[in-house]
């Protein structure tokens, strides 16, 4: 294909040099000594225009570009200019031009330059790509969004990336990214698209504590040498080539697995400023301009934002935030991608959500408040996303209700809430700190189902006969009003040892009910496959200081299997709901283990001493359940159990459902935590 370039230039020498060379390098041109023959010939079909800002009418190159915005957004645009070189370039980019050269110019170098934009601006090989409400076709070079034409060429593509006054930027922007993660485009260090190579793949980066790096394919590892690794560090995305001889090489990181890091100021044997890493990544070097260092006392931490790339051995960086002295708790937070503070966006955005439900929030809603509603967590707790009641009816059957909190009436997509909900991904609960997924504000607040507050929920009510299946289920927004905070161990004194605390006296029957429905569900999913692993759970416990003073165990009682159990209900409940109506949805996949590492498991354990049956298939989940049933009276249980889960595979999260093969269900999701879990607050929106 030949490309037509428009050359607006008043000097006639220049004008014949620079047409010819153009010419000579294989481009059509047209070319005008003035703004006013330009302007009269503004429609002219071509790929790009070459201004002279200067011009000796009164009409110059800034009247002739907005011109040009008028009819074609779009354009590439490379202003020339003798005068102040920054000013112009500053106004010159400001208009949308795409390249600024000063007089006087090589032809050569001109030339150079729209080589680079014709080659950036209209090369791809990539045909058509949809995603969600988009459809990019790049070989017509325009994008549509619900069937209406955006009027954006393929350099519009990147004008949107780069420009900051359009709202579509951060979508569009995002939509290209997640086509190349999920390897259906690739962008080359040039900025071009193309169709992702076979060769190519997109891989988690792991490192073994002997330092060597590998990647998984299938069931196999493949190591990377560390020069082939570019930028890549432990846990990083990235896009990897696989060469001749099944060797493999980082060709581009697509994400850290930590993009913020924590960082102490140092000072070497030589005098020389460097920042040292806290508790991770702590052999690279990070490239902050010394002189920015200076400003800073010795063992200044700081937040730092590592980008993706690398200039020789140091790693792109730039100072996000300066933080003052930090305990040990919130150095390990900090340094595992948690952090006490939110954005200042975020922080404004709160100041705009009530403390209180409101008569306008109830409707369409349907009103729970006078149901016998209640909470049971820890002692402490203080985020509580989710309540129970269980009612018995007049025919034998149970109806049971999951209030889960509405978290995503006031976290919308897309807002500064939502962005630091999705880079926390989930609380942390460090000791006798937490550091929520969501501020305070609503965390604790409006969000938590408080004992004697209206709260804003959505409650799956399902319907059960007398031997547990359910029957029937309807999943409705709804408003509801605890009637009591309810802790495990209180609620266990009541069911296990019958010994009924103060304040619980109105709540025994209803937990009566809760404890006869939750034993029928759970023998049913036992006789469905079931697997139950030891499920005994350690509590630190710290004096004052912040030392360690003694470690207790605590075993899962009735109350805690009451709640798994009603929360496992409604979870699969949702994904049912969603599955069968085939719409877009994000479930929870436990795939089946790895036949050869789970049998070299049970090989390990048999040849211990513990009596296992031979294994012939694991397909079906009750032959794992038998062997933990097996192994379930030996004191070494808890550690037998553990090892046997880290045979199996992790569970994940997908938006194709393949089914839950720990707790034996066909489909499965994540609904019941949106407080402290985003995939939670993802499937309530």
């Amino acid at each position: 294909m030949k490309y037509t370039i428009v050359l607006v230039e008043d000097e006639v020498n220049l004008n014949n040099l620079v047409k010819t060379y153009l010419e000579h390098a294989g481009y059509n041109v047209i070319s005008f000594y003035t703004g006013h023959e330009a302007l009269e010939n503004i429609n002219v079909n071509a790929h790009l225009w070459i201004l002279d800002i200067m011009l000796p009418d009164e009409i110059n190159g800034y009247d002739i570009i907005k011109k040009i915005r008028e009819t074609n957004e779009m354009m590439p645009v490379i202003f020339t200019s003798a005068r102040d070189k920054d000013l112009d370039k500053i106004i010159g980019l400001e208009l949308g031009s795409d390249d600024y050269i000063t007089k006087p110019y090589s032809s050569k170098e001109l030339v150079l330059r729209v080589n680079n934009i014709i080659k950036r601006v209209y090369s791809a090989d990539i045909a058509k790509i949809k995603y969600n409400d988009y459809s990019i076709d790049l070989e017509k070079r325009i994008v549509t969004k619900n069937n209406n034409n955006l009027n954006v060429t393929f350099h519009g593509i990147k004008k949107l990336l780069n420009s900051s006054k359009r709202k579509i930027d951060n979508e569009l922007r995002k939509i290209l990214f997640e086509l190349e993660c999920e390897e259906k485009i690739y962008c080359d260090e040039y900025e071009i698209y193309h169709n992702f190579p076979h060769n190519f793949s997109v891989n988690e980066i792991i490192q073994n504590k002997e330092g060597k790096y590998f990647i998984r394919i299938g069931q196999h590892y493949h190591e990377i040498k560390k020069d082939n690794l570019s930028s890549a560090l432990n846990n990083d995305i990235v896009i990897c080539k696989k060469s001749k001889g099944k060797t493999y090489e980082v060709v581009k990181v697509l994400k850290r697995s930590r993009g913020k890091i924590l960082c102490a100021l140092k000072m070497n044997e030589d005098n020389h400023l460097y920042l040292e890493p806290i508790n991770s990544q702590k052999n690279i070097k990070i490239g902050i301009n010394h002189k920015i260092l200076r400003k800073y006392p010795l063992n200044q931490k700081f937040i730092i934002n590592l980008y993706t790339t690398k200039y020789d051995e140091y790693y792109d960086a730039k100072i996000d935030k300066v933080i003052g002295d930090i305990d040990k708790i919130e150095t390990i937070a900090i340094t595992n991608g948690f952090y006490p503070e939110f954005s200042e966006e975020t922080i404004t955005e709160i100041q705009n959500i009530p403390s209180k439900t409101t008569e306008k929030d109830l409707e369409g809603r349907l009103d729970l408040r006078n149901k016998i509603i209640y909470t049971i967590d820890d002692e402490t707790a203080k985020d509580l996303d989710d309540a129970i009641c269980v009612e018995k009816l007049d025919n034998g059957h149970y109806l049971l209700y999951v209030s889960i909190a509405h978290v995503s009436n006031y976290v919308k997509y897309g807002s500064s809430l939502f962005n630091d909900a999705f880079e926390r991904g989930t609380s942390a609960y460090l000791l006798n700190s937490v550091f929520p997924m969501l501020p305070h504000e609503l965390s604790n607040g409006i969000c938590s189902l408080n004992e004697g507050d209206d709260r804003l929920t959505r409650s799956v009510i399902m319907e059960y006969d007398e031997n547990g299946n359910q029957i029937d289920y309807k999943i409705v927004k709804s408003v509801i009003n605890s009637k009591k905070k309810m802790a495990y161990d209180k609620v266990n004194s009541i069911l296990e040892d019958n010994i009924i605390p103060k304040g619980y006296e109105d709540f025994v029957h209803p937990l009566l009910n809760a404890e006869l429905l939750a034993l029928k569900i759970i023998k049913n999913n036992s006789d469905g496959g079931t697997i139950d692993f030891d499920s005994s759970e350690k509590f630190y416990i710290y004096d004052e200081n912040e030392q360690l003073k003694n470690i207790t165990i605590k075993k899962q009682q009735t109350a805690q299997k009451i709640i798994e159990c009603f929360m496992i209900e409604a979870n699969c409940t949702i994904a049912k709901d969603f599955y069968y109506k085939k719409l877009p949805f994000l479930y929870r996949n436990h795939n089946i283990p790895d036949m050869n590492r789970f049998i070299n498991t049970i090989k390990i354990i048999s040849n211990i001493g513990y009596r296992i049956d031979k294994i012939k298939d694991i397909n079906n989940p009750k032959v794992i359940q038998n062997i933990l049933n097996t192994l379930s009276n030996k004191k070494e249980f808890p550690i037998l159990s553990t090892f046997i889960l880290r045979s199996m595979e992790k569970a994940t999260y997908n938006n194709v459902n393949s089914g839950h093969y720990g707790l034996a269900k066909n489909i499965y999701t994540h609904f019941t935590s949106p407080i402290r879990r985003l995939c939670d607050l993802v499937v309530h929106m």
